[in-house]
């Protein structure tokens, strides 16, 4: 398996996720990935900004590497970073975003955040 480097050639973090969502299985830890990129995109159900521009921006690539046969290259995951709006960004809801931008065959996590801090 190769070594996954983070920031400054240090072995990247693992991922602290409440709740892995997706029913499709794929790695869901970084030191379980085997493409030599991965493509982690953070994203609120609720946040015009990443239906507009984020999913968008990872389906158009995403769709890239699989046109031109090099799927296997990266890993693609979305975990829902819920720091406000906890009662609207459910985990349901992230689900439904990931599937209405055509990901639902990546992995998807659900980070619920902590309501009580800003």
């Amino acid at each position: 398996m190769p070594t996954t480097y983070g920031s400054l050639d240090k072995n990247a973090p693992e991922l602290q996720v409440t709740e892995w969502l997706d029913t499709f299985y794929v790695a869901r830890r970084i030191a379980d990935v085997d493409a030599p990129v991965s493509y982690l995109y953070c994203f609120e159900s609720m946040c015009p900004g990443c239906h507009v521009h984020g999913f968008p921006t990872m389906k158009a690539v995403k769709d890239h590497y699989e046109r031109t046969g090099q799927a296997d290259k990266v890993e693609f995951m979305a975990i829902q970073t819920v720091f406000e709006d906890f009662e609207r960004n459910t985990a349901e809801a992230g689900v439904t975003s990931i599937a209405h931008h055509g990901l639902d065959d990546i992995a998807v996590g659900h980070d619920v955040g902590e309501p009580q801090s800003p």
